[in-house]
């Protein structure tokens, strides 16, 4: 008799693996997107921050940031995104959030000898 794949899943450590990988992926790609715009806005307001702060300077720094918006949604839907299958991957095999997952998995992990 042939085992279900949730049920290979469940016996082997491929979904765990693939749960944390994707949950490191998506915290990467949500920190690389934000960091891109806060290090440009913060460039920007260092540099002009001795002079005057105008309305002119202002519509610099929104000239500055407009080009990036597009690439930080992207980053942020990416991460969504794969925290979405990671929760969705994880509700699947293991009837819980992906952090409890991890974490339960952690503890039976730890407890095994491999003498």
């Amino acid at each position: 008799m042939r085992n279900p794949l949730r049920k290979v899943l469940i016996d082997s450590h491929v979904a765990a693996i693939t749960i944390a990988i994707m949950i490191f992926f998506s915290l990467e790609a949500a920190l690389f997107g934000l960091y891109l715009s806060a290090n440009t806005a913060a460039l920007f307001f260092l540099v002009n921050l001795p002079n005057k702060l105008s309305t002119h300077t202002l519509l610099a720094l929104y000239d500055a940031t407009l080009p990036l918006i597009p690439w930080t949604l992207y980053n942020l839907v990416m991460s969504l995104t794969g925290i979405f299958a990671a929760w969705i991957l994880s509700r699947w095999v293991y009837d819980v959030g992906p952090l409890r997952t991890l974490g339960s998995y952690r503890g039976r992990f730890s407890r095994k000898t491999h003498a």
